[in-house]
């Protein structure tokens, strides 16, 4: 079994375009608030000038109602600043669900890969005598055989090829098997395993091999470089 760890993007670039959209959006907003305000203040001093200059009666106006229009105006315009920052958390939500999900069964976004393989040899314990031989390929592969068991009557063995590793940042742990969040690798003994995992830490070089089903599970343990 044989796949590919897709790299994810990360949701803060989501993040960061829907709310450059909504800043947006207020920036047109208020520039059209401003606007409409110095709009309405032009008006009432023309008329005010002008009703004192030739003292007509027919020039008042009704300022109460434009100032009743112009708190309209606010409202609307608070009304709209609630709606785009309640859609704006929802997105932002949204994104974050979809990439915990992708964590969960992918590559996450703090891990990268690489292919700094275990040291060659043979690595065994002695957990019902599990062992490993590690050897590294010309293709820049790691190849790993041994023997695992799920009991002290029960065991198999094993034949894996790593491509290469997940690890995390600021971790020792590497991985690789079956999982999407796990490296390239794939296990032709025994055949036909929907589950292994290979786990390698560079702090202290120990190696540990699982695969099976969860109610039949064949492990090394942790093994260490002889």
């Amino acid at each position: 079994m044989s796949k590919k760890v897709d790299k994810k993007t990360t949701p803060f670039r989501i993040h960061n375009s829907v709310f450059m959209g909504l800043f947006q959006l207020l920036e047109n907003q208020f520039a059209i608030l401003n606007l409409v305000k110095t709009f309405l203040t032009l008006i009432k001093f023309t008329f005010d000038s002008l009703s004192r200059k030739i003292k007509s009666p027919c020039l008042v106006i009704n300022f109460k109602s434009i100032q009743f229009k112009e708190e309209i105006i606010m409202y609307n315009f608070k009304k709209n600043f609630f709606t785009y920052v309640v859609v704006g958390a929802l997105v932002m939500a949204l994104s974050i669900s979809c990439s915990n999900e992708d964590t969960t069964g992918g590559n996450s976004d703090n891990s990268y890969t690489h292919q700094n393989h275990p040291a060659e040899g043979i690595y065994s314990n002695g957990y019902y005598n599990s062992s490993a031989i590690v050897s590294n390929n010309a293709d820049g592969s790691c190849h790993i055989t041994g023997r695992a068991y799920s009991n002290a009557q029960s065991s198999q063995s094993f034949d894996i090829t790593v491509r290469n590793w997940t690890q995390e940042y600021e971790s020792t742990f590497s991985y690789a098997g079956s999982s999407d969040r796990d490296g390239e690798a794939n296990i032709s003994t025994p055949p036909n395993m929907d589950y292994f995992q290979v786990s390698y830490n560079s702090n202290g070089g120990f190696l540990r091999i699982d695969f099976g089903p969860a109610e039949n599970r064949y492990t090394t343990s942790s093994l260490s470089k002889q």
